[in-house]
């Protein structure tokens, strides 16, 4: 699934910080596959960060972050939402 447009983090605020190798590749495309499903999405770089920020969050406890995250995503990369998070 490929999306048709990418939201530029300065347009949408980011629910939290995310960490990104190089920031300059924020905007580069990244395959995400869904570990229950198999199906996959590609998202941005910055997206794919706030994804595996929800996944670790859900691990340690943290249901605020957890549903910070929900809310963005589901926001901004409805479609994407429901192959991965839903």
């Amino acid at each position: 699934m490929k999306i048709n447009k990418i939201i530029k983090p300065t347009e949408s605020k980011l629910p939290f910080t995310i960490m990104l190798a190089d920031p300059k590749s924020k905007f580069g495309m990244e395959e995400v596959s869904n570990p229950f499903s198999g199906e996959t999405c590609e998202l941005p770089r910055y997206a794919v960060a706030v994804y595996e920020a929800i996944k670790v969050a859900e691990v340690v406890g943290d249901y605020t972050k957890v549903r910070k995250g929900l809310d963005w995503f589901s926001k901004h990369f409805t479609d994407e939402y429901y192959v991965l998070l839903d």
